[in-house]
């Protein structure tokens, strides 16, 4: 399983773009009803501090992910916006879960 965490902060004027952008990301992996890929982003109470997280069962689901077209059209347009900090992102290994995940 690989699972990472990226964070960053957008400015204020961009938010709802990246919202609308992590939207069509999440609705085109809905669309292809992969039980190997799991994604869900929470935004901070500042409403520009971004949390991705990401769950796939193997390399192969990995990289479907970073291959949809929504996802190189989110990951473009984030770049070209100038987020301060830039992304960091952290892989995570998991201790415990009180669910299957794969």
């Amino acid at each position: 399983m690989i699972t990472a965490r990226i964070q960053y902060t957008v400015n204020p004027e961009y938010s709802t773009h990246n919202k609308e952008n992590i939207a069509r990301v999440a609705a085109e992996l809905k669309a292809l009803d992969r039980p190997d890929v799991r994604y869900v982003v929470f935004v901070e109470n500042d409403g520009i501090t971004f949390h991705h997280l990401y769950m796939c069962a193997d390399g192969g689901a990995r990289k479907l992910l970073s291959g949809l077209e929504s996802f190189i059209k989110f990951r473009t347009e984030l770049k070209a916006s100038s987020p301060v900090p830039q992304p960091v992102a952290s892989d995570l290994g998991l201790v415990a879960s009180s669910y299957d995940l794969f």
